[in-house]
């Protein structure tokens, strides 16, 4: 059998913009268990060009932050966020993140470029404590009505090096 676990989560958007989210989770099989329970909510306003959201979660051993915002231009989309980790265990780093990133129409399809820099790297085998620096552009090009091609790349730098990926994404709709 798999993992038992429980999640409550609700979301209400409401007239004018405003959306509220938030929600709970266990990975036991009943909320209050002894292991790493956490909870979570969000807050976010989208206008006609602009868009702004402020999210926090708690899971017991740390803290989360994130504040993320886009605006449109009449020549692209600017987006910028940032989020922090306050770790609630002295022998856990605190850690942040932040990211800046453009949308733009290119011809038929749609050119994307960011740039992002972290030292929330734990989750990668012997990075943890390091800072990364993300940077990655692509370009969607829509084939026809039913599929569209995304090629892109991205380059990974960090103390030890830099890593590079090449991807093609197709997304078929019907």
């Amino acid at each position: 059998m798999g993992n038992a676990g429980a999640t409550v989560a609700a979301a209400y958007a409401f007239d004018g913009g405003l959306s509220l989210s938030g929600g709970i989770t266990s990975p036991n099989n009943e909320i209050t268990g002894q292991q790493n329970d956490g909870f979570g909510m969000e807050a976010a306003y989208t206008g006609d060009d602009y868009g702004i959201s402020v999210a926090f979660s708690d899971i017991e051993t740390s803290t989360f932050l994130g504040v993320n915002a886009y605006y449109t231009f009449d020549f692209a989309t600017f987006s910028a966020g940032y989020e922090t980790a306050d770790a609630d265990n002295p022998a856990t780093e605190d850690s942040n993140a932040f990211f800046v990133g453009m949308t733009k129409e290119v011809g038929p399809g749609t050119f994307e470029a960011s740039y992002s820099a972290t030292d929330m790297l734990t989750a990668l085998p012997g990075l943890a404590g390091e800072t990364g620096y993300l940077y990655e552009a692509s370009y969607a090009y829509p084939v026809n009505d039913y599929l569209t091609l995304t090629p892109g790349m991205g380059i990974l730098s960090v103390d030890a090096g830099e890593t590079s990926v090449a991807a093609v994404k197709a997304t078929f709709s019907f």
